[in-house]
């Protein structure tokens, strides 16, 4: 869904060009349609929304207006968790499974029971196997194979490797998702099954799609007003310095 939404506002060349907050909504409702809001995500407004992708959206700019700009992992896994209907891979064994490019090695911390980035101080601590390359390219082949033999467009994005969901056509990209899922979460239980890691989820719990976060109607007027506002209207807003010592502590 977010993808499609930068997509639809930059294109497939300027995909990875930053866009406001506010700009993103709206592509994200002329996407979806109008039955996008965010409470259905448990969050108030849009601010919070894009912060439930960190692996997704990389925060960009001045803060003063909020911009994001969607991450280039190199390789779609990495781009884009399932979601919708379908369960959702936890977050930390998602990134720790598909961060490939980044070089960064991660552990499995017993104490939290989750896969984190290893630090100097880990010693001794299990490695949790992060896939290459390699293992994606195959699972892209594998899922080309699936698809009717005259559907070039998807068997050319298996072999040319660029890996990007965007790269693959619209009509394949949810049952894509859904295949990468099924594969993330059978190379962590193979993991767990190792290591003898018992009664620890595979998926993230479920949202409420049906609660929100009590707000204010003043609130949730200036959420919305500051995520309309220009960079220059935003900086002719007063300030109050109470409050901005609060925000400081």
């Amino acid at each position: 869904m977010i993808v499609q939404a930068f997509e639809r506002a930059r294109g497939v060349e300027d995909v990875f060009r930053p866009m406001t907050i506010a700009v993103l909504k709206n592509r994200l409702i002329g996407t979806i349609g109008r039955e996008f809001h965010e409470s259905d995500y448990g969050v108030p407004h849009v601010r919070s929304f894009v912060r439930l992708f960190p692996a997704l959206l990389r925060p960009v700019g001045d803060d003063r207006v909020p911009m994001v700009e969607l991450i280039d992992p190199t390789s779609a896994e990495e781009a884009s968790t399932p979601s919708g209907t379908e369960q959702r891979i936890r977050s930390d064994l998602w990134r720790a499974s598909l961060d490939y490019a980044s070089g960064q090695q991660y552990v499995w911390d017993p104490e939290s029971q989750s896969a984190r980035p290893a630090s100097p101080v880990d010693a001794g601590t299990i490695v949790f196997p992060t896939l290459h390359r390699g293992d994606i390219a195959q699972w892209r082949a594998a899922f080309a194979d699936t698809v009717e033999a005259g559907d070039g467009p998807a068997h050319d994005w298996a072999e040319i490797g660029a890996g990007r969901t965007i790269g693959l056509p619209n009509h394949h990209r949810a049952a894509w998702n859904r295949y990468q899922a099924e594969q993330v979460a059978a190379h962590v239980r193979r993991f767990f099954d190792l290591h003898n890691i018992s009664e620890v989820p595979v998926h993230a719990a479920a949202p409420n799609r049906g609660a929100s976060h009590p707000e204010s109607p003043l609130r949730a007027y200036l959420h919305r007003y500051i995520d309309t506002a220009s960079e220059a209207e935003l900086a002719r807003l007063q300030i109050d310095p109470t409050v901005a010592l609060r925000l400081a502590r």
